[in-house]
């Protein structure tokens, strides 16, 4: 008998209108790109996409505003069965450091990792921590207060 499959949370997230149906922007890729390509990184880590969030045109600056992402964060912390969230890149996540950390840890204690397509980040490792930070400094870094 195989393993049970994993279960996986898809967040899919662009900062402004301009991006929800463009296929890549400098800032991403669109909606629809972004699920494809988390779908594929749930394939590849023996993942089925059971839950999905869509963040369309809203800023990842500020946790507090971000409805969808707390409802994720909720979500995952009452269900209690995903395994991973997958995200195409760290700057979808979070462009907040504070908030990046402050939600994977809420995510990491409801027993699921943090994955993104676009970086290799995830690994529990001092080597892995310390990418992982600096691609959050890097997102943090890109945003643009409107």
């Amino acid at each position: 008998m195989s393993a049970e499959r994993k279960r996986a949370a898809i967040l899919l997230r662009v900062s402004s209108r301009g991006q929800v149906e463009t296929d890549y922007d400098p800032e991403g890729l669109s909606l629809p790109a972004q699920r494809q390509e988390c779908e594929r990184k749930a394939a590849a880590v023996g993942a089925d996409p059971v839950l999905e969030y869509v963040e369309p045109g809203v800023s990842g600056g500020d946790l507090v505003k971000r409805k969808v992402f707390r409802q994720m964060i909720a979500d995952i912390r009452d269900r209690g069965d995903i395994d991973f969230v997958i995200v195409w890149s760290v700057s979808r996540w979070a462009r907040n450091q504070e908030d990046h950390w402050t939600a994977r840890g809420l995510i990491n204690r409801a027993g699921a990792k943090l994955i993104s397509v676009k970086e290799p980040i995830g690994e529990d490792t001092s080597h892995g921590v310390m990418l992982e930070g600096v691609m959050a400094a890097v997102a943090a870094s890109r945003r643009i207060e409107i």
